[in-house]
């Protein structure tokens, strides 16, 4: 399996939106959707896999994406 568009969509997706539209680019894509299901209480959307897409990126690009703090009941921080 060809993990390397997965940590490249993670890295996207924890970076600021210039770094972000790079790698966008970079893998062809021409929309990006994010399902946010907090107004009906849906767990499985997005937002709360997005921690995930982080730890993936923070794997294979430690130096430029790295979870510093996680409390995974109110927020966590992205440092650069």
């Amino acid at each position: 399996m060809n993990l390397g568009p997965v940590i490249q969509v993670g890295k996207a997706m924890s970076s600021n939106e210039s770094a972000a539209y790079k790698i966008m680019r970079s893998l062809d894509v021409d929309y990006v959707l994010v399902i946010f299901g907090g107004v009906i209480g849906y767990s499985g959307d997005d937002i709360n896999k997005f921690l995930w897409m982080v730890r993936i990126a923070e794997g294979e690009h430690p130096k430029d994406i790295r979870v510093c703090s996680v409390d995974f009941h109110s927020a966590f921080e992205l440092h650069k």
